[in-house]
């Protein structure tokens, strides 16, 4: 939803509802650690339209909509008692995430396990990294660039950066989507048991012809 709103001249407010809404919906999910996509949105997009596309984005409105989209869980959460103590919606215990690092053990390296965790795909980055500084296209990448390096900036100054938290940086399940229709090719098993997501790449291959591509890290 960012991206389609960032690459209009004026994002379509079905687009900016959606993004808030993800939001919203990560708020229940995960409590305060998911307003960390608020600054990695900015990024994105000062990297993508300047200090002033900030306007575009409605933040005003679209912080109301988080606001009245986690009404009924921020509310009985307040009420309950013991609630003080919860890391859940708390803003203390959040900030208390980065600044209290003498009850919480911080990593020597900051992400050093969460990149010896997705290794082998981690060597991935010096590649993507020289890739993105010798392509031509390279401003229409400056959004995603700039959001990935804002979330893994704040999850390395956090007191306990924890590796699945890089997810957010390398998903498990990405849709990889070109330009226009290329060459494609692929290569597959030989057993006579497949699963149906084989039968039905081949089938997408036949013609040696696509435009999109799901990768699954499972």
């Amino acid at each position: 939803f960012l991206l389609r709103a960032l690459r209009a001249v004026r994002p379509r407010p079905a687009h900016l509802v959606g993004f808030y809404a993800c939001v919203a919906a990560a708020l229940w999910i995960k409590g305060m650690a998911a307003l960390l996509v608020l600054p990695a949105a900015l990024a994105a997009t000062v990297a993508a339209r300047g200090w002033r596309g900030v306007r575009d984005l409605r933040p005003a409105r679209g912080l109301a909509i988080v606001a009245v989209a986690i009404l009924p869980w921020a509310i009985p959460y307040a009420v309950a008692p013991g609630h003080e103590s919860s890391q859940s919606m708390g803003a203390r215990a959040a900030i208390r995430w980065y600044l209290d690092r003498s009850s919480r053990a911080s990593e020597l390296i900051p992400l050093g396990d969460g990149f010896v965790m997705f290794l082998p795909w981690t060597l991935w980055l010096v590649p993507a990294a020289f890739w993105w500084w010798r392509t031509p296209d390279r401003d229409t990448y400056r959004p995603l660039v700039a959001w990935m390096l804002v979330e893994a900036a704040l999850l390395a100054l956090s007191v306990q950066p924890r590796a699945r938290y890089l997810l957010i940086v390398c998903p498990v399940l990405a849709l990889l989507v070109a330009d226009a229709p290329c060459t494609a090719a692929g290569v597959f098993t030989s057993n006579l048991a497949v699963a149906a997501p084989v039968v039905v790449s081949q089938e997408h291959l036949r013609g040696g012809r696509a435009r999109a591509v799901i990768v699954n890290a499972g």
